[in-house]
């Protein structure tokens, strides 16, 4: 390659000074392996949630005897153990989509349920389900939440380790880019009889499910009078599973059960990424071809 010098004038001695420059080529070079390094940055980095944070507080977790712990505003309760009081929770209300909402309880009961009660109207299809409420490290959506009544929400199971005199970090996040459609599932190619021998079906979600080939094979359905032998993604889509169901005779029916709302950390549990339940059970029947339902 021909090198390019740059004139820098004269040394003590009177010699001229020149440096090499850069070749148009080299400087084109170097500007491409920036440009790479930039979008590989771009296409690595994880998406952003679109989270706007609503209410925050610290929880002095308080002894609630029967009723577990945590706080708890009632007529006849202690004082001292009140949502209500700042002591117990530093802020008791939010607003929200122009509606304001006051806590009554927040407290795991010893049935092991986190329960979530406000004062006000809450409603169980609305905007409100778009929020999360985060307890320290954790996450409980408002649209995974069971038992939801006008004014409160219950989380099965939230593993929460308090103790009485503990202090706990809660915060209120809402999700713009969250769907208010619920989770479900429909049976498709659901064969109505079988002859003993194996069959295959297909289920669609209608939002992708973060799972596993080997966990939906062995954990994620409940059959009776049969075996799953294979389950995996119809064209690697992840709303979309194929499932192969061996019947245990030839003569006995073969009941197909997806469960819903389990917990999103045990193996076979049907979940969005984002950590949405399964809102609805799904159940199935594969009726023999020698029993007689099938004639």
């Amino acid at each position: 390659m021909i090198g390019v010098f740059q004139y820098l004038g004269k040394s003590t001695n009177g010699n001229p000074v020149s440096r090499p420059t850069r070749s148009a080529g080299t400087v084109a070079a170097r500007w491409t392996a920036r440009l790479l390094v930039a979008v590989a940055a771009l296409v690595a980095a994880p998406p952003t949630l679109a989270q706007t944070e609503i209410w925050s507080a610290t929880l002095s977790v308080k002894d609630l005897g029967p009723y577990g712990l945590g706080c708890r505003t009632s007529p006849t309760g202690h004082r001292e153990k009140k949502c209500s009081e700042q002591a117990v929770l530093t802020d008791n209300d939010f607003t929200y989509d122009n509606t304001d909402y006051v806590f009554k309880w927040i407290l795991r009961s010893p049935s092991d349920e986190l329960w979530l009660k406000f004062e006000n109207y809450v409603g169980v299809e609305s905007s409100f389900e778009r929020l999360t409420l985060h307890i320290d490290d954790k996450a409980f959506l408002m649209v995974d939440a069971d038992n939801k009544s006008a004014t409160m929400r219950i989380w099965h199971n939230p593993g929460l380790d308090w103790s009485a005199g503990n202090s706990v970090l809660l915060r209120i996040t809402e999700d713009t880019q969250q769907s208010l459609n619920p989770l479900t599932a429909t049976f498709e190619v659901l064969p109505e009889t079988h002859n003993g021998s194996a069959f295959s079906f297909q289920i669609a979600f209608s939002e992708d499910v973060a799972a596993t080939a080997d966990a939906m094979r062995d954990h994620a359905l409940v059959v009776g009078k049969g075996k799953v032998t294979n389950a995996g993604r119809m064209d690697g889509r992840d709303d979309l599973w194929s499932f192969t169901v061996t019947p245990s005779t030839s003569d006995e029916d073969v009941t197909i059960l997806l469960l819903r709302n389990r917990p999103c950390n045990e193996p076979g549990a049907i979940c969005t990424g984002r950590q949405r339940r399964l809102s609805k059970s799904l159940a199935g029947l594969v009726v023999a071809a020698t029993s007689k339902h099938s004639k």
